[in-house]
């Protein structure tokens, strides 16, 4: 009997997507570049999750943290900064909260792709870059 990975991991289906990280802003937080990322829109972007945000029309995966008058997205990497935001709007810069990462161990499994394979599509077709 084998476990089905739809089933255990993605909580609301038509909610859910998956992309492939693209950079090293969460290597402290154990999220690599070439990892998948289970990104659910449906969960509501509280302090302290990890999302996915468009920020100045490019995707970025952070860690959300609210304070009483400022947002700010915290990198898990020392090397780079944080990014403090003045306007932030959940429902037009949050695309949503990363719920699993898929990190393969056995890099064979992997077809080496180029950086711009790695890039997505948004909604509108125009190319996203994920770091």
């Amino acid at each position: 009997l084998g476990i089905d990975l739809n089933e255990q991991l993605i909580l609301n289906k038509p909610a859910t997507f998956f992309f492939r990280m693209n950079g090293d802003a969460m290597i402290e937080d154990g999220i690599f570049s070439g990892d998948v990322l289970i990104v659910d829109r449906s969960i509501k972007p509280l302090s302290g999750k990890i999302i996915v945000a468009i920020i100045d029309g490019e995707l970025l995966v952070r860690r959300l943290q609210k304070n009483f008058n400022s947002t700010e997205l915290i990198a898990a990497n020392k090397k780079m900064g944080n990014i403090q935001l003045s306007a932030f709007d959940d429902r037009s810069n949050v695309w949503g909260v990363v719920t699993c990462v898929i990190h393969v161990l056995e890099r064979s499994l992997f077809v080496t792709k180029s950086k711009s394979e790695f890039n997505q599509k948004d909604k509108y077709g125009k190319e996203q870059r994920f770091y």
